[in-house]
């Protein structure tokens, strides 16, 4: 059965920290596995593991944006005097590739100790399991926070992704994922289905 996964990653940092952020792939980044500390190990290995290669993809981090345009994802890039923020969403399906959610955390951890940032995986609603997790950096600390309900994430993650509106601001995001009360300008209900873009033919090609 499929499922899918909201991918919000967010990051700021020295505008030069990130030009050499995007250079780097996702193996230069050591990161101690369990990577995002799902309960469920199947879980935690769909977003980390490519099934159908023995030599397991090693992306540049610069390749993040355009994996976002091949799934119908968003992405952007906001400068102000020498910072600059990065943020890319999308969906990540189980018939699709899923793990590309591991360089996703490689860039989150390309900002330690100079930006802060989050990477947020969350039910999209079509999973039985867990509702998702917030990996939250500030300085040299990433702190895995297991979310307790997907849902109030859903009504904001949803019309932003298929309906073009206004994706949640970072404290926004944080609030949701404590379980903070919805408001009611927050509380509308997705109008389109998910979109189901697991064909790899569709995806740019890895270099």
């Amino acid at each position: 059965m499929s499922w899918g996964f909201f991918c919000d990653v967010m990051v700021s940092l020295p505008t030069v920290a990130l030009a050499r952020a995007w250079k780097s792939r996702t193996d230069d980044r050591a990161m101690t596995a369990p990577i995002f500390g799902f309960r469920s190990a199947a879980l935690e290995e769909a977003f980390t593991i490519c099934p159908d290669e023995e030599d397991q993809p090693n992306l540049r981090l610069a390749e993040l944006p355009s994996w976002c345009e091949a799934t119908g994802g968003r992405s952007s890039t906001t400068t102000r005097g020498d910072a600059s923020t990065f943020r890319a969403t999308l969906i990540l399906d189980r018939g699709g590739d899923p793990w590309i959610a591991k360089t996703a955390a490689a860039l989150l951890r390309a900002a330690r100790g100079v930006g802060e940032g989050y990477l947020l995986l969350v039910n999209d609603g079509s999973y039985s399991g867990e509702d998702g997790v917030l990996l939250r950096l500030e300085g040299d600390e990433t702190t895995s926070i297991a979310i307790p309900d997907c849902r109030p994430l859903v009504d904001r993650f949803g019309p932003a992704l298929f309906g073009g509106g206004e994706l949640p601001t970072a404290h926004e995001v944080f609030d949701l994922c404590a379980g903070m009360p919805r408001s009611k300008k927050s509380a509308t209900k997705m109008t389109s289905k998910r979109s189901t873009t697991g064909a790899k033919k569709s995806n740019p090609k890895r270099t």
